[in-house]
């Protein structure tokens, strides 16, 4: 992306592409990679790839149920036994499905 925007930069100089008052694009984009906006935008643009880019380069640490109330914490060790008991109830049907003759 340096390389990049190096070569942006150069260009942007070769045609005077600094008017008064106007930031060049390739400060722009530097700014915009540096302190991390072109990953909300990218999200914003291509929201098939939103769930990798959160969890590949914005989400700095934790699975965030540390950030959950006590309530919502409840809510969720419910939710979760639910589902293990019904991952098992589906496990035991399939074990009769498959050993009918």
């Amino acid at each position: 992306m340096e390389q990049f925007l190096r070569a942006l930069a150069r260009v942007e100089h070769e045609v005077e592409y600094k008017r008064p008052g106007h930031l060049a694009l390739s400060a722009r984009m530097r700014d915009s990679w540096s302190a991390g906006r072109f990953w909300f935008d990218y999200a914003a643009r291509k929201s098939f790839d939103v769930d990798v880019v959160y969890w590949d380069t914005l989400h700095s640490a934790g699975t965030g149920i540390e950030e959950l109330d006590e309530e919502a914490r409840v809510e969720l060790e419910l939710f979760k036994r639910l589902k293990m008991e019904q991952l098992k109830a589906y496990k035991e049907e399939c074990l009769k499905v498959r050993d009918l003759p």
